[in-house]
């Protein structure tokens, strides 16, 4: 389990929710959408912390990490964040 976070990505987080080198971004499982592994289920974004990280990686100044309550989700998986046509997109790879 790796998290891959393009220096797009991160960029693109900066500008849109005004964050400084320094700042924490989380990213948690919520009950809402749909991604390859596990229907029903995507992923959230949040400013600051928001538990106890599980997978952390710091690109462009910012620290990204999941909640480790939330680490089943990316069970055997690596999860990429990268920006696609101008829009965020979260896989979940085969690790």
């Amino acid at each position: 389990m790796n998290l891959h976070v393009t220096p797009e990505a991160a960029l693109f987080y900066k500008e849109e929710m005004d964050l400084q080198e320094g700042d924490h971004l989380c990213l948690y499982v919520k009950l809402y959408g749909s991604s390859s592994a596990h229907p029903n289920f995507s992923i959230g974004v949040t400013k600051g912390d928001c538990g106890e990280s599980s997978l952390s990686t710091t690109v462009e100044g910012i620290t990204f990490y999941l909640d480790a309550q939330d680490q089943w989700y990316v069970a055997g998986y690596d999860l990429r964040v990268s920006l696609q046509d101008g829009e965020i997109s979260f896989q979940l790879l085969e690790a």
